[in-house]
C-alpha cells in the first residue's frame, strides 16, 4: 500500500524521483546523496527503478537472493502437507480453546448464581432476626457489599 501511493504509472516500479519520495515519507531523513546510495544498495539488479519485490526485501530486511534463486528441491506437495496439518492442528486448538471458555463461562455463571442464592438467603436470615443480631448482620452486609 505504501509503496503502491508512489507508483504513480501503476507498473510496480519506482523512478528515481518516487523511490527518493517513498524514501522521504518513511521518515529516511538523510541528504540527497545518502538517500541515493541507499536507493542504490536496494536496487538489487541496478536498473535504477525500485521493483516492488526490492522494496519488500529491503522494508522486510531479506535476502534478494534467497527470493530470487530457484531452489530445485522444493517439495511443494510436502510443504502443503506441512502446511495442511498446522492449519488442522490450530483449528483443534481453536475449537479446544473455545469449548475451554464455554465451561468455564458455565462455570462462572453457576457460581453467580450460588453466589446471589447465598445473599438471598442471607437476607432472608436477616429479616427474621432481631435485636442486636439484626444490627450486626446489617452492617456486616453493608461493609461486604462495600468491599466489592
Amino acid at each position: 500500500e505504501e509503496f503502491s501511493k508512489f507508483d504513480d504509472k501503476k507498473k510496480g516500479e519506482l523512478e528515481v524521483d518516487q523511490a527518493m519520495r517513498l524514501l522521504e515519507a518513511r521518515h529516511e531523513t538523510k541528504t540527497y546523496t545518502e538517500l541515493r546510495e541507499l536507493l542504490k544498495s536496494i536496487d538489487q539488479n541496478s536498473n535504477n527503478l525500485l521493483s516492488l519485490l526490492e522494496w519488500l526485501c529491503a522494508f522486510f530486511n531479506k535476502s534478494w537472493e534467497t527470493l530470487t534463486t530457484p531452489d530445485a528441491e522444493v517439495d511443494v506437495e510436502a510443504i502443503k502437507a506441512e502446511l495442511m496439518a498446522e492449519a488442522k492442528k490450530k483449528e483443534e486448538e481453536a475449537q479446544a480453546a473455545e469449548l475451554e471458555y464455554q465451561r468455564a463461562r458455565v462455570q462462572s455463571m453457576a457460581v453467580k448464581e450460588a453466589s446471589a442464592a447465598a445473599k438471598q438467603a442471607r437476607l432472608e436470615a436477616e429479616k427474621e432476626m432481631t435485636g442486636v443480631k439484626k444490627a450486626n448482620a446489617f452492617f456486616t452486609r453493608i461493609a461486604e457489599e462495600s468491599q466489592e
